[in-house]
């Protein structure tokens, strides 16, 4: 071992461990113990922190929630300053970071457990233990991490606020701007167009990836994480009268839906429907553009209303959208979804009336 890895180790300074024996030369391996205990405690200190953080932020945006719903609440202008649509987006894009921070430090403890950390998920090299010491959870070197956001930033220019926003049309006979399209250093980007239509045998082995992630994520949908690839298609890729479609580019597959009475009998007149998107392509406009299509769906087929029986609490990103687009809370079950991150929360059931004047600017 060469006299500055000794020092470091010595040291216990955070991060400086595996780059440092990179940088020597030193194959990765598993760390021993005692050897990276201070990053693993900063880790874990980090996590129950960012753990508190989220379960915080999950609270008070329940409780924003449910001020905008008492009566004679002004949900377009509060006269003490902000309004409640602007408190609810804020604490949502603060929740969705702090479950994003978590996803990155358990990477980071991954990392750990398995010999990787310190090693440049993209190039190869070392991270750097002035960028590790800096920060803990860096999956990536200096520079790569600059060619990232330069990517990024040039991205974003070419596709303009509206491509960002997701301010899409949709229908199957409609281009959705959206991403543009290859696969490169292992990073999927998104297709520059892309429309629902409805999902095929063929797609099946596209549909399901998406679904195998989402359910064994157990974040937003209250399925068994164990089901099986049969199951998941006999559930999802279901007969007329009933529809699944895919927001799809070519022979890429963004995201899926399927749609369907809520209810047999006397509670066919009602539509409900579950959708999925892809990791990638996650909040560039892909799941509006299938709620917007599902809208679509019911009100061509005649239904009365749109019902979501059980939209994770948590999952603030699907229930701004739903509310974006005319959907009501009716009630909440607390508790009734056991979170991964933040334990129990509620489980909310949504409705769009699509027979109600208050609706007549849902997607047609």
């Amino acid at each position: 071992m060469c006299p500055q890895l000794r020092k470091v180790q010595a040291s216990g300074r955070p991060g400086t461990i595996a780059g440092c024996a990179a940088r020597h030369g030193q194959r990765s391996r598993e760390p021993r113990v005692g050897e990276v205990t201070t990053t693993r405690e900063l880790l874990l200190a980090e996590r129950a922190r960012a753990r508190r953080q989220a379960a915080a932020l999950d609270r008070e945006f329940a409780g924003i929630a449910d001020a905008a719903g008492e009566p004679g609440t002004d949900d377009e202008h509060d006269p003490e300053g902000a309004t409640l649509a602007f408190e609810r987006q804020h604490t949502a894009a603060l929740l969705a970071r702090a479950l994003e921070r978590i996803a990155e430090i358990d990477a980071a403890i991954g990392r750990l457990d398995d010999g990787t950390y310190g090693t440049c998920a993209r190039c190869g090299q070392p991270v750097g233990e002035d960028r590790l010491a800096a920060r803990p959870t860096a999956a990536t070197c200096v520079r790569c991490a600059r060619l990232t956001h330069v990517s990024t930033a040039l991205r974003g220019a070419a596709l303009g606020p509206r491509g960002r926003s997701g301010a899409h049309k949709s229908g199957a006979q409609n281009g959705l701007r959206g991403w543009s399209g290859s696969q490169q250093h292992g990073r999927v980007q998104l297709p520059a167009d892309f429309a629902i239509r409805e999902a095929r045998e063929d797609d099946w082995p596209k549909i399901w990836p998406i679904i195998h992630d989402v359910i064994t994520e157990q974040q937003t949908f209250a399925y068994d994480p164990a089901m099986s690839e049969g199951d998941a298609k006999r559930g999802w890729l279901l007969a007329a009268p009933a529809r699944a479609v895919v927001a799809a580019s070519g022979s890429l597959v963004l995201g899926t839906a399927n749609m369907y009475a809520n209810r047999p009998g006397p509670g066919s007149h009602v539509a409900s429907g579950s959708l999925m998107v892809a990791r990638q392509a996650r909040g560039k406009g892909v799941g509006r553009a299938l709620t917007t299509d599902m809208i679509s769906w019911a009100r061509r087929s005649g239904f009365a209303a749109i019902q979501f029986n059980a939209v994770v609490d948590a999952n603030t990103a699907a229930v701004l959208l739903y509310e974006s687009l005319g959907f009501v809370t009716l009630g909440t079950a607390p508790g009734a979804f056991r979170h991964p991150v933040l334990g129990p929360v509620g489980l909310r059931i949504m409705w769009l009336d699509l027979r109600h004047p208050a609706n007549a600017s849902a997607p047609a």
